[in-house]
Parts: structure tokens; C-alpha cells; sequence
């Protein structure tokens, strides 16, 4: 193996450099965004058993004791919690926009990554190319398996290139549909929190008492 990359050329190395570090964002990614660092299922249930005692000071006190991001969504709702409806909903829009920012980071290297590798891999190839080209023009009557040889070796970048690009674009999609849905979830909990602080029913209370969905 180490023979094949050695044939492609330095630009192997960018290229082997950029899937360490997709492999490194994307386990990274999934490690912040396990549900015990969202929405565990055990803080929910303390939360919304508080709630409906109206034990908002408590609530507030077992938030700040949690890093979880529903805590920090839920904390400035009940910091608010004499306000209108209006003002908690957009108290919950600008917590959730800020939770958006700590989701994604880092996801962009992803993206990047996806679009510059097959480049490194065709840059690779055009080089190599160039070199088979060059040799041609310098021997005059140069040999098939020769020739052939050095397409072979001017490929492999290509190869690699797509090689890490795949992988990549799928880890990319699949972080993104997980934060996506992070998202939504850690809002789902800020509108009920809001709707319960207003004294109304909310369907979170029977979800945590029937489904595993928000479990840690």
C-alpha cells in the first residue's frame, strides 16, 4: 500500500492529510451531538416534574447544573418566564440560533473537504500526465507499456481524491441531518416549556412518559 501512494506523487499527502481530518471533524461532530449533550431524557423529566409544580426558582437552579443544550434553552424562558408569549418565542428563536452556531462548527471543513479532494486528485493526475506527455515528446518513440505505466501511476490521485471525497460527503450530509434534527428537538422542548409556563397542555409531559425518543 505504501508502495501505491508513494507512485502517486506528493500530492498524495494533501489528500491522505484531508481524510485524518474529515475522519477527526466527523467523530468529533458525533460525540457533541450525542443525545446526553442535547436532550437527556433523565433532566427532561426532573425539569417538567418542577414545571409542573411551578417550582420555576428550582427549575432554574437544575438547568444551571446541566450543560446540556436544552438547559440553555430552557434557562432564559424561565429567567422570563412573567413575559408575553411573543417575547419568550423569541427568546427561544435567538437560544436556538446560538445552539445552530455550536452544532455546526466545524461541519463547513466537511464541505470543503468533499469539494477539495477529487481537485487535489485531478491536479495529481494532470500533473502526472504532464510527465507522461513530457517523456513522450523527449524519447520520441516511447513504449506502450511504458506509456501505459505512467497513466496508471498519473490515476491514482484521481482514485484517491474520489476515495476520500465520497466518504465525506456522506459523513457531511449525515452530521448536518443530525443537527438538523438536534435543532428541531431543543425547540420542541422550548415551545413546551413556553406553552407550560402559560399554564397550557403540552404533548412533551406524555412523550417522556410513553416513548424512548429523548432518552440519554
Amino acid at each position: 500500500m505504501l508502495e501505491f501512494l508513494q507512485k502517486g506523487g506528493p500530492l498524495v499527502w494533501p489528500i491522505l492529510g484531508c481524510s485524518v481530518i474529515a475522519l477527526a471533524v466527523f467523530l468529533e461532530r458525533l460525540w457533541f451531538l450525542r443525545l446526553s449533550n442535547v436532550n437527556p431524557r433523565s433532566l427532561m423529566i426532573e425539569l417538567i416534574e418542577l414545571l409542573r409544580q411551578k417550582k420555576e426558582s428550582d427549575a432554574i437552579i437544575l438547568c444551571k447544573k446541566h450543560r446540556a443544550a436544552c438547559s440553555e434553552i430552557v434557562l432564559p424562558l424561565l429567567r422570563a418566564k412573567d413575559r408575553r408569549r411573543s417575547t419568550l418565542k423569541e427568546l427561544l428563536q435567538d437560544a436556538v440560533a446560538r445552539q445552530a452556531l455550536l452544532f455546526e462548527r466545524y461541519v463547513d471543513v466537511l464541505s470543503t473537504i468533499t469539494s477539495v479532494s477529487p481537485l487535489l486528485g485531478l491536479l495529481g493526475t494532470v500533473v502526472g500526465l504532464l510527465e507522461v506527455f513530457r517523456e513522450i515528446e523527449a524519447s520520441g518513440h516511447p513504449e506502450i507499456a511504458r506509456l501505459s505505466g505512467g497513466i496508471y501511476v498519473a490515476m491514482i490521485t484521481t482514485v484517491l481524491g474520489l476515495t476520500v471525497a465520497i466518504p465525506s460527503l456522506i459523513a457531511y450530509k449525515y452530521v448536518s441531518s443530525r443537527i438538523d434534527s438536534s435543532l428541531a428537538e431543543i425547540e420542541h422542548v422550548g415551545t413546551s416549556v413556553i406553552d407550560m409556563l402559560g399554564g397550557q397542555a403540552t404533548p412533551l409531559e406524555s412523550q417522556l412518559e410513553t416513548t424512548d425518543g429523548l432518552s440519554a
